[in-house]
């Protein structure tokens, strides 16, 4: 059963990655004005230019009317505010998009009024049939991240299509393919499906050049709970050249495993908190992409464990590529 549903969602993931290589026709760009955002739509503008692509620019207004408690259920003259808010944000939009529609790209604008900005791009996103998501993100961490959350952790979770993230200070996806991907390995399930449609990606690069792949496993020298783990029987006295011998040959067959076209793959076995150290390789990689699935948590699972993949998303130095890896589940 277990291998149904992996198998199962794979084939999603590699259907999205397909229709990457083939055509994208629908790209959402949700705004919220912040530096991060006036990034991602520059990123996103590139990749519509490349695929001829619809954009559609996406700002949630969020209203709290709907809650009986709230101050604009109170308000007498709620409507004019709302208007007033409206016709800012089309000025905003206006001047941040300034002559992108004179210049042939086909750009829709959208205000849908929402109590949260992440459910309103979720459907939006799923009732227009979108094809590739870019957002930025704001990167916070600590208590800030605890109170605040995240837009793009939550769209990235639960969104039906893949997600392009990049930070303010990210370096922007190449206009061309992606000539190394960085591709977390922790022998789950949603990592295979990460593998396989980062090999499906390199094989459709349209310049006919060699992709490489860099396969990294960040040994964390604490429990792991991967039901899946090749260091079953480890102990400390076996030294990490050891174990990283054991964990290389094990990504190989890994990989082979996987299946997917031929592409050129390094292995590497490094030491450190997953998600820095992954993002650390990238960079010193010069990496055009990570490539990651997320587990999809939601719930108390969600809080107890958290995900590498939104937390490499908050640290990454270039764009991260999330594929929906896992069915959602709520805790009761």
């Amino acid at each position: 059963m277990f291998h149904e549903q992996i198998f199962r969602l794979a084939s999603k993931a590699i259907h999205q990655i397909l229709i990457m290589r083939s055509k994208i026709e629908k790209i959402l760009i949700p705004t919220d004005f912040s530096a991060c955002a006036d990034v991602a739509l520059a990123q996103a503008t590139a990749l519509a230019r490349l695929f001829q692509a619809e954009l559609h620019v996406l700002h949630v207004l969020t209203s709290q009317k709907d809650d009986p408690y709230s101050l604009a259920y109170r308000l007498p003259d709620w409507q004019t505010l709302l208007h007033s808010q409206q016709e800012r944000c089309a000025e905003k939009m206006m001047a941040l998009l300034g002559g992108m529609e004179s210049d042939g790209l086909e750009i829709e604008k959208h205000f849908p009024l929402a109590s949260a900005p992440a459910p309103a791009i979720l459907e939006f996103a799923s009732q227009q049939s979108i094809d590739l998501i870019v957002m930025g993100t704001h990167g916070r961490r600590g208590f800030r991240r605890f109170l605040a959350g995240s837009v793009a952790e939550e769209v990235v979770r639960l969104a039906p299509c893949p997600v392009l993230t990049v930070g303010e200070t990210t370096t922007p996806l190449r206009h061309d393919w992606p000539g190394r991907i960085t591709v977390p390995i922790d022998f789950s399930g949603p990592s295979r499906i990460a593998l396989r449609a980062a090999k499906e990606l390199a094989a459709g690069n349209p310049a006919k050049k060699d992709t490489t792949l860099d396969l990294v496993y960040v040994f964390e020298q604490q429990v792991d709970l991967n039901p899946v783990n090749p260091l079953d029987g480890w102990t400390a006295e076996v030294s990490f050249p050891q174990i990283a011998r054991q964990v290389e040959e094990a990504i190989a067959k890994f990989n082979r495993e996987t299946g997917g076209p031929e592409t050129h793959c390094n292995i590497e076995v490094l030491e450190g908190r997953a998600a820095e150290t992954i993002a650390q390789h990238a960079k010193a990689s010069e990496a055009d992409l990570i490539m990651i699935a997320t587990r999809g948590l939601t719930g108390v699972q969600h809080f107890l464990l958290g995900s590498v993949a939104e937390r490499v998303l908050r640290v990454a130095s270039c764009p991260v590529l999330t594929l929906r890896g896992a069915d959602t589940t709520t805790d009761p």
